[in-house]
């Protein structure tokens, strides 16, 4: 089973196509909570769909942007930012995590306030017509990426 894995891995394609930079629709599909990194700093990965951008293709034209999936992670503030210089903008970590945060909320046209949980807000998330600014940049390898810079 291995030799066959491998094999595949030896045989794979090395660039795939990607979603060039520019702003598109999408619609909210889901979200989960996770922890990464070291200090188990707390996360949300919201999932879109984007929908509605009928002459946008990928990057080699082999496919409409529309139906395809993307993945936008939100840092949650952490108490211990509250002392890390921002590294852009002013403030704190924390206040840049906090502010990105109601930022996501507000596209989402839902007010935190209305909500008791973090949960029940991003619940209320799903299903929200946003605009997905995307950006491209190189990895190690000299090959383009696609990435999620924000929603609005």
């Amino acid at each position: 089973m291995l030799d066959n894995i491998w094999k595949e891995v030896q045989e794979s394609v090395d660039t795939y196509p990607i979603i060039p930079e520019g702003e598109y629709n999408a619609v909210i599909q889901g979200y989960e909570f996770d922890e990464v990194g070291e200090n188990a700093s707390p996360i949300a990965r919201v999932m879109l769909v984007f929908q509605n951008n009928p002459a946008a293709m990928l990057s080699d034209n082999s496919a409409p942007i529309d139906g395809q999936t993307a993945e936008y992670t939100i840092w949650f503030p952490r108490e211990e930012d509250k002392q890390t210089p921002a590294r852009y903008g002013r403030g704190t970590m924390f206040d840049v995590a906090v502010r990105r945060l109601k930022a996501f909320f507000q596209a989402c046209g839902v007010d935190p306030k209305q909500y008791n949980s973090m949960e029940e807000a991003f619940e209320a998330c799903k299903n929200a017509r946003v605009v997905v600014s995307v950006g491209n940049r190189s990895l190690d390898d000299g090959s383009l990426t696609d990435f999620i810079k924000k929603v609005s």
